[in-house]
């Protein structure tokens, strides 16, 4: 018996890895033209190492147990304080995100019509919950396009190196789809 495993990502190089030291056959597919998804590092210029993908992770148990496997350990660095804002690039200029809500309305970050729309959803009745809705799709429906494309996309690459429009809800922030 062979796996197929659809997708050189980081899932699927993961499955790959222990299908591999349990002793099963696979073959391994990926549409692109090198294996690591998201993750990867293109470019090398003038003694600089361009580095795509998310810049942080969430140290679960497994994935440290994986990353001593892999000999990986001594490239996890303890967390740096963190910043007091998030900087997303807008119009050709990094600007702060708001980090707070009424640091939000007051700032120029989004538009007005986003903004009452923010509010608009404060006082709105909770909807149903889509089956199979993405990450994107949650934002737009309750927020609208401004903020999956200047608040949740920069936050979703940070952390899953991924499309908020391809990422499911229930999987990547079930407690979010709980609510």
């Amino acid at each position: 018996m062979r796996i197929a495993i659809i997708g050189g990502g980081l899932t699927g190089l993961t499955l790959a890895y222990y299908l591999q030291q349990a002793g099963v056959a696979y073959d391994l597919f990926e549409a692109a033209d090198r294996p690591g998804g998201n993750l990867h590092s293109p470019l090398a210029e003038a003694g600089y190492q361009l580095e795509a993908g998310p810049n942080s992770l969430l140290l679960s148990p497994e994935l440290e147990e994986l990353l001593h496997e892999l000999g990986l350990q001594d490239s996890i660095q303890e967390a740096a304080p963190v910043s007091q804002h998030r900087y997303v690039l807008r119009g050709g200029a990094y600007q702060a995100l708001p980090a707070s809500p009424p640091a939000l309305l007051a700032s120029r970050f989004f538009g007005l019509k986003t903004k009452l729309g923010l509010l608009r959803e404060l006082l709105r009745r909770p909807a149903p919950p889509v089956p199979g809705e993405t990450v994107g799709a949650f934002f737009e429906r309750h927020f609208g396009a401004e903020v999956v494309a200047y608040a949740v996309n920069p936050f979703v690459a940070g952390i899953y190196a991924g499309d908020p429009h391809e990422l499911l809800l229930a999987l990547t922030f079930p407690q979010l789809a709980a609510l």
